[in-house]
């Protein structure tokens, strides 16, 4: 009975002393729930006139849950950090420590009350906020049972991710003696595996020629972080795989508390006020922060310096070695002669970071030559970074959840390297080898006057062990055609590339084209039916479609596809080329007008503007500036002549190659009688006559 009577004294005693940690928490969750429903309350109003009760209850619901999220989190992570600094502060003051260990009171229940004390903090004022919440919502009318559970799944998530950060922030104490060097270690427990992981990003990227970063090494931060994994708690829920994450946060937690307990235990009372508790972590802490300061202070060297030069990489990793393991020397010591001292550690630091840097730099693994036997792989994909840069992708499948949009947009090579799977290697793979054998560096690239001649593209190997790896290549496009080309052959390729041979056909609501000879796009008037065959006899024609013919001939015209329902919609583009007959003859029987040749006399004006590059010697110093003229063609003789080598912008993307495009002249061509009436355009400069040529120039 005097156990149980002196354990609740022990935590009503504990939230007395830290009545300021409950006020600031009541305070932050009074802003977060009533005060800011309130602060929307007209919008809701607004809603409720404008639309339709149930949205203005929707948005209502959302306020406690999604709508309020960020601000929800930043109470959670901050409210761990200073519950557990406040909760366990006493361990930095050595007559404190003596008052609270003289009490009769085993070490782990001591442990509990205070950790108890420090879920209490957090549950209690958003529980009594979360009330004040519905209260509000009942008095407007607008509180559902989808308030209620989305406003406790919300508790749920953040009360989850709150122990997560809460629980580690409580090992950080217990390895450390003081306040500052505590918030430090809060940081290193916090932040150090995404600060890795972009380091290591850094590393390959300066060194590695062929490195790709791909979404999967981000998301590897929600692994090493307990911020990141809270963060994908919070984006998978109501998602595939939030339960097993859940748990697995959940689980961690746990041992997290369960290494509290054990390093309370082991903590020696005389560890108040040191820098850190167990003089056996000093070292292994030390050479884990120094090691990757180094190396950064290398990489930023390096990059300071004009030629890159690896010289400044190795003062960089000496420098910045020396200084970092000085100055955590002077905190362990609080002793400024420190700075010099434990001279084999340091060693140990700089050789491992010159170890890193240089092993990056000589490829010693050989990464931008690897390339996987054809007996281990599965499956290819490739994706160009500007053959098909016209073409965009969205999520009609829900393969990339995102509660903010019905069809979020997919970038272009996410998508092409998750669906494409080419497993006739004979088309691909004797690509991979030209590149390795003729990749261009990224310094040598960046130094290229035409690179326009150049192609990057990436590469993702499935091997049969189910192990995904990427690689990314320039080379030169001239001599990569006839690669390319057998690529484009292959029908894996092209149901990467192009989303409409897997899109169902029935969410696209209206094909349209653009009619070059009006300047404006037109709906072709088709049935279900007919829209079916045109897009049938288009795909056939689009499969036979050579890489060549795609990067050197002008397309007829652009088809856009308006895929979705009429209050959320996107958009798709095609191109029709000069060789698909069937689609042409399709079209022009419907109605289509596909004259290549703009109509003079739907255009008011032409506009080319000659922008004009500066100079520079060879100290980079301005010696002719740049310069912009401006020149009006109204005259139907000119502006005939002018169309005749123009190809508009919109049929540009993926055709840079191999055409005399000159891009210090850009055209704006004024259009007469369409509402959006004016259109952007190129000049090829070998179709334009000579008098308007000198007229420019």
């Amino acid at each position: 009975m005097t156990s149980k009577s002196l354990y609740f004294n022990l935590i009503r005693e504990d939230l007395k002393r830290r009545v300021w940690t409950i006020s600031l928490m009541m305070l932050s969750f009074v802003i977060a729930l009533p005060i800011f429903t309130m602060l929307r309350l007209a919008r809701m109003k607004e809603a409720i006139n404008n639309t339709s009760l149930l949205e203005a209850q929707k948005y209502f619901a959302k306020i406690s849950n999604t709508n309020n999220i960020g601000l929800l989190m930043t109470i959670a992570i901050s409210g761990a950090i200073i519950c557990a600094m406040s909760g366990f502060f006493y361990l930095y003051s050595k007559s404190k420590v003596d008052s609270y260990h003289s009490i009769p009171v085993k070490r782990e229940k001591l442990f509990f009350t205070i950790y108890i004390n420090g879920i209490f903090i957090y549950v209690i004022p958003y529980l009594i906020n979360l009330l004040l919440y519905f209260i509000i919502g009942a008095a407007n009318g607008l509180l559902t049972g989808y308030a209620f559970t989305g406003a406790f799944e919300a508790l749920l998530i953040n009360l989850t991710g709150y122990l997560l950060v809460y629980s580690i922030t409580i090992i950080a104490v217990m390895l450390t003696g003081n306040l500052i060097v505590g918030l430090m270690g809060t940081t290193v427990f916090l932040l150090y595996g995404p600060a890795i992981i972009v380091l290591k990003n850094a590393i390959c990227e300066t060194f590695f020629h062929t490195y790709y970063a791909t979404e999967g090494v981000s998301d590897n931060i929600i692994y090493v972080s307990p911020i990141f994994a809270y963060v994908n708690l919070v984006t998978l829920a109501g998602k595939k795989g939030f339960g097993m994450f859940f748990i697995g946060v959940f689980i961690v937690a746990a041992l997290a508390v369960v290494a509290g307990i054990f390093l309370y235990k082991l903590r020696p009372s005389e560890a108040a006020g040191k820098s850190m508790a167990f003089y056996q972590t000093q070292a292994v802490i030390k050479i884990l922060i120094v090691i990757p300061v180094a190396i950064v202070g290398g990489l930023l060297f390096m990059s300071m310096s004009e030629s890159n030069s690896f010289g400044w990489t190795i003062f960089g990793i000496l420098f910045v070695g020396f200084l970092s393991h000085g100055i955590i020397e002077i905190i362990y010591n609080s002793d400024f002669k420190s700075i010099v001292a434990n001279k084999l550690q340091l060693v140990i630091c700089i050789v491992i970071s010159l170890g890193i840097a240089g092993a990056a730099k000589e490829d010693i693994f050989q990464y931008d030559s690897y390339l996987p036997d054809k007996g281990k792989i599965e499956s290819m994909g490739v994706s160009f970074d500007n053959l098909e840069s016209n073409y965009e992708y969205y999520d009609f499948e829900n393969e990339y959840p995102n509660s903010y949009q019905k069809y979020p947009y997919v970038y272009h090579t996410t998508y092409r390297l998750d669906h494409m799977n080419i497993t006739d290697l004979s088309m691909v793979y004797p690509l991979v080898e030209y590149a390795i054998a003729n990749n261009v560096n990224r310094i040598d690239y960046s130094q290229i006057d035409n690179s326009i001649n150049y192609i990057s593209f990436t590469v993702k190997y499935t091997l049969k062990n189910k192990k995904e790896t990427y690689r990314n290549y320039t080379v030169k496009f001239d001599d990569a055609l006839e690669y390319i080309n057998s690529l484009y052959a292959d029908e894996n390729y092209k149901n990467g590339v192009y989303q409409i041979f897997s899109m169902d056909k029935n969410i696209i609501n209206s094909v349209s084209y653009y009619n070059l000879v009006e300047g404006m796009d037109e709906t072709l008037k088709l049935t279900r039916e007919q829209m079916n065959e045109f897009l049938s006899i288009y795909e056939n024609e689009l499969r036979n479609l050579t890489a060549t013919e795609m990067v050197e001939s002008f397309p007829v015209t652009q088809i856009s596809l308006e895929i979705g329902e009429n209050d959320s919609y996107v958009v798709q583009n095609y191109y029709i080329y000069p060789s698909f007959a069937d689609t042409i003859k399709y079209m022009e029987s419907i109605g289509a007008n596909l004259d290549s040749v703009i109509d003079a006399d739907n255009i008011q004006s032409i506009i080319i503007t000659n922008y004009t590059d500066g100079k520079l010697d060879e100290n980079n110093i301005t010696i002719e500036k740049p310069v912009t003229n401006e020149y009006v063609f109204t005259n139907k003789e000119d502006i005939e002549k002018i169309t005749k080598a123009l190809i508009l912008d919109r049929f540009t993307n993926g055709m840079k190659y191999n055409i005399d495009l000159n891009y210090n002249y850009v055209v704006d061509i004024q259009y007469k009688y369409t509402v959006n009436n004016t259109d952007r355009a190129y000049l090829v400069i070998d179709k334009l006559s000579e008098d308007i040529r000198s007229k420019i120039q």
